[in-house]
């Protein structure tokens, strides 16, 4: 039953995430003032045109400079997990496990760090931390924790509306 409700829960991620990048799509266009074309509309689906991770990008360089390419920035301190980088609205979102706790981390895109929020416990009995990236919509945050919670966070104040805990709730 818990796999059964894993699978419901990242298909509602999935969900959100596709609205998203809906939203982010529109967003770009209008940020940036830019006429777009059927092919930089179709580069804007989630892994490219087909999904498969294949960018047909031209004008790439063949091979890095000797020294690689400038790194911006770097921040030590998230902890144990395996969260991607989620950007919204200027600010960068991750998650990471400090001592066994669930923990938020919001980001300014100059790698300074703006706020740390403290969400309960992570997994933490082999490959310890959270394994979700927070998915951000209308002005939410959607955290799931590898225990099964699902946290909805207001992205201005950081504060919990809403929790489920979902091994617990639909086991």
């Amino acid at each position: 039953m818990k796999k059964y409700f894993f699978n419901i829960a990242v298909l509602f991620t999935l969900l959100l995430f596709s609205c998203q990048q809906r939203n982010t799509q529109r967003e770009q266009r209008r940020y940036h003032h830019e006429e777009t074309n059927e092919d930089t509309v179709k580069n804007w689906q989630w892994r490219g045109e087909n999904r498969d991770g294949v960018y047909n990008e031209t004008g790439l360089l063949k091979r890095w400079y000797s020294n690689g390419p400038q790194l911006l920035w770097t921040f030590e301190g998230l902890g144990e997990g395996y969260s991607s980088a989620s950007i919204a609205n200027e600010k960068l979102y991750t998650t990471g496990s400090l001592d066994g706790k669930l923990t938020l981390f919001v980001f300014d895109l100059l790698g300074q760090a703006l706020a740390q929020k403290e969400l309960g416990d992570e997994w933490s009995t082999g490959y310890n931390g959270p394994r979700s990236s927070v998915t951000i919509n209308d002005g939410k945050l959607y955290i799931y924790s590898a225990l099964g919670r699902l946290f909805c966070i207001d992205e201005i104040t950081l504060d919990v509306v809403w929790t489920r805990d979902l091994f617990r709730d639909f086991d």
